[in-house]
């Protein structure tokens, strides 16, 4: 046998060989019965959401005497679903109460000085 007709023995009786292989395998059928109602499946899935519209919340800031350290006396539960203007957490109000009075008494002397400065053009 010359070369080429040697390796187009061997293609052919590996090609007959590969057919044969797959033609007698034998696969597995599984059968399900079908059944009427309800379709029910489950679903379980790992990992972690991430928000589709996500805003930031910004507290004002009132000075380094008032402002820095604010107590958190409240707070919304994580997830939950809330609307503008809705409250999503409470803070300790004893150092903003504080910084009003301050400014309503800043507010009152420069009224007075006001009034006194009126008093003294007129």
């Amino acid at each position: 046998m010359n070369k080429p007709m040697k390796y187009a023995f061997y293609f052919i009786a590996l090609t007959g060989l590969i057919l044969l292989y797959s033609c007698c395998k034998t696969a597995d059928h599984k059968k399900y019965t079908i059944q009427k109602g309800d379709f029910q499946a489950s679903l379980t899935e790992t990992g972690s959401l991430q928000a589709v519209v996500a805003k930031t919340v910004v507290m004002p800031f009132l000075g380094r005497r008032y402002g820095s350290r604010q107590k958190i006396t409240g707070l919304q539960e994580h997830g939950m679903e809330v609307d503008e203007g809705d409250s999503i957490i409470a803070l300790d109000a004893s150092n903003i109460l504080r910084f009003l009075v301050e400014r309503e008494n800043r507010l009152e002397l420069e009224k007075a000085s006001y009034n006194k400065t009126l008093v003294q053009h007129s």
